[in-house]
């Protein structure tokens, strides 16, 4: 399937099944209070006309179909110039291996075994690459042929959409709930994670299983059973910390809705969802215990890849200390303020950002509800765990069963993003029905501090001589400039929301369409910050069947690579395709050596393997090699 096409086609097939959410004008009806609350009982008719109406069942579909589609915006900008949008661990360890995984789904199996690395090691109890997930089955049967690009346009706009869905079932009003679509489905996280379709999946699934648990929660039609499917979808995805932070988070709000009856119903649907599960987390928990992941992670592997407090910078201004991703591979700011460890020179999220204005108004939304309350200390909690070892959190969790074994943190900066950009929907309603008189003086004062502070990183020699003391060393004047354009970011963006709030003021009919209005300054401020999160790589960097000269069809032919640490740092710049990137042409390169797993391409076996869950013999055996040996700057093949 080509790109373009399969692009075109994601929306309709995803978003129909999109998850019942009620009678919403009802329930919100039913919380409301006389006063305190996000939505105040003046402001029914407002809601009934503009927002909700009950008369019109399609009306929430509209918003999240609008949604979904406002996140595949970039996506499709970057497949219809002629560019891939899948990069890094998702061509590395996820495409070559797909077509095994697809082979045997049409056969009617499961994709048991993988014979092409390290002499042949499980590749379904591996558990990420998905198999059981519906999207993985539909794919295989409907698509057979089509790339990974396909996938992630689907993931992000199953994450856009479940988002929305999300904060309808919450009680936020159709557009609204596109805010919170849009704000998570457009976020730094969810785009950057084209460079690794496992936590996309996991981030996209999310949404579901929390709205999910809360329609359980209040008792909602088949709700336990909506439970028990999203929950299973969630853990087939292959992210079980994604699956477990969900269920977590479901659970509280189900709780709020239903009390201790509502919590029970989620737990019963969580139940029936672990065992629908059953065929998957049984053999790849079982399998873990016999790989290199058996024990805890330890503090290095736990500590490994803690959010930076500098990379903080980014929730508002994007590409702080990244860059565009893929242009270098050892960036330079990142290398010196927002690397947290030696042994990560490069960011595992590319993008933090969320965005200036989904913050602000999520602010407004925080604490007008009970719901509310509940996910703004769940987005402090998660951003406090993303900060690790940093901030103590490391150190708290490391001994918890389960979670202690989860490694690299700084993946929490998702579900802070899921819950910041919910509780933008909240703010938006909460601004709709009331507009405080100073309320745009004091954006447009933060608008003016964030545009003051971006000129002086611009202009002032000072300001990039204090970055340099602060550990920026000689790319103060890069971390400076950066800077300096993503605060520009955050001033338009908070400038823009408070001219829509002293419009809102001043007109009543800019007023009854504020949530459609932020709606569309989200989709634009996000869009501007996309080049930061995604990568558009060239479709034919990758050789997708290396060696083939040396492939034997009488017996297995097996080779062996250099380990990527080294030939990073001794392989010359001009060896690899010209007119590459830095990720593209580490893309090629390693390709074009039969690294593992890109020799599945050719039907050869690397021995040595790249996997999440590494058998422990082959662990020890290059832990051992690694420790004895010379570095390896050529490949060499063999057969036998």
């Amino acid at each position: 399937m080509r790109t373009g096409a399969g692009l075109a086609a994601v929306l309709a097939a995803l978003v129909a099944p999109a998850l019942e959410v009620g009678d919403v004008h009802a329930g919100m009806r039913a919380r409301a209070r006389p006063t305190g609350r996000v939505i105040a009982p003046a402001s029914w008719s407002i809601m009934c006309r503009h927002m909700i109406d009950p008369r019109r069942p399609e009306h929430r579909l509209r918003w999240i179909v609008a949604a979904a589609a406002g996140a595949l915006l970039p996506l499709a900008w970057v497949a219809l110039s002629g560019h891939r949008i899948a990069w890094g661990d998702t061509t590395f360890m996820f495409a070559p291996l797909r077509p095994l995984v697809v082979e045997a789904l049409r056969a009617g199996h499961l994709p048991l075994w993988n014979p092409y690395e390290g002499g042949g090691i499980p590749l379904f109890a591996q558990m990420v690459h998905g198999v059981l997930h519906p999207l993985s089955v539909i794919g295989a049967l409907v698509a057979p042929g089509a790339s990974m690009d396909v996938f992630v346009a689907a993931w992000v706009a199953l994450a856009a959409a479940g988002a929305a869905v999300l904060a309808c079932e919450l009680g936020a009003s159709p557009a609204a709930s596109a805010v919170s679509g849009l704000a998570f489905g457009l976020s730094g996280y969810v785009l950057g994670m084209s460079v690794n379709i496992l936590y996309l999946a996991g981030a996209a699934s999310a949404p579901w299983v929390v709205a999910a648990l809360r329609f359980a929660g209040r008792d909602g039609r088949l709700g336990t059973a909506a439970a028990a499917a999203a929950f299973a979808c969630a853990a087939f995805a292959g992210d079980p910390q994604w699956a477990i932070v969900a269920a977590l988070l479901g659970a509280a709000l189900a709780a709020d809705t239903g009390g201790l009856r509502g919590l029970a119903r989620a737990g019963a649907g969580l139940a029936l969802g672990v065992a629908i599960a059953a065929v998957q987390l049984v053999p790849s928990w079982q399998f873990r215990l016999e790989t290199d992941r058996s024990g805890s992670p330890g503090i290095e592997g736990a500590s490994t890849w803690a959010l930076s407090p500098w990379r903080l910078l980014e929730l508002v201004a994007p590409g702080f200390s990244a860059g565009p991703p893929g242009s270098h591979l050892l960036d330079p700011v990142y290398v010196r303020m927002g690397s947290t460890d030696p042994a990560t020179l490069r960011a595992f999220v590319p993008s933090v950002f969320v965005g200036a204005i989904v913050l602000a108004v999520a602010a407004a939304g925080a604490w007008g509800s009970r719901r509310g309350r509940i996910l703004a200390a769940s987005a402090a909690v998660f951003l406090w765990m993303a900060l690790g070892r940093l901030a103590g959190a490391e150190q708290v969790f490391r001994s918890v069963p389960v979670w202690g074994a989860f490694r690299y943190p700084e993946k929490l900066v998702g579900p802070f993003t899921l819950c910041a950009a919910t509780l933008a929907a909240f703010g938006i309603d909460a601004l709709a029905t009331r507009l405080p008189p100073r309320l745009a003086k004091g954006t447009a004062i933060l608008a003016g501090v964030a545009g003051s502070a971006a000129l002086s990183f611009a202009t002032s020699s000072s300001a990039a001589d204090l970055l340099r003391s602060a550990g920026a060393g000689d790319a103060a004047g890069l971390a400076a400039a950066r800077l300096a354009s993503g605060l520009t970011h955050a001033a338009v963006a908070l400038a823009s929301l408070a001219l829509l709030i002293a419009a809102a003021r001043r007109w009543a009919a800019v007023r009854e369409r504020f949530a459609p209005c932020a709606a569309g300054l989200v989709l634009l401020a996000s869009l501007a910050a996309t080049p930061f999160a995604l990568h558009a790589g060239d479709r034919n960097a990758r050789d997708e069947a290396p060696l083939l000269g040396l492939s034997r069809t009488d017996e297995v032919t097996r080779v062996a690579t250099p380990l990527l640490a080294n030939w990073l740092q001794s392989i010359p710049e001009r060896w690899g395709p010209a007119g590459l990137d830095e990720a593209d042409r580490a893309l090629a390169i390693d390709s074009r050596m039969g690294a593992a797993p890109y020799c599945a391409g050719s039907r050869m076996d690397n021995v040595e393997p790249y996997a999440g869950l590494v058998p422990q013999r082959l662990a020890l055996l290059f832990s051992g090699l690694s420790a004895t040996s010379t570095a390896r700057t050529a490949p060499c093949a063999g057969s036998g």
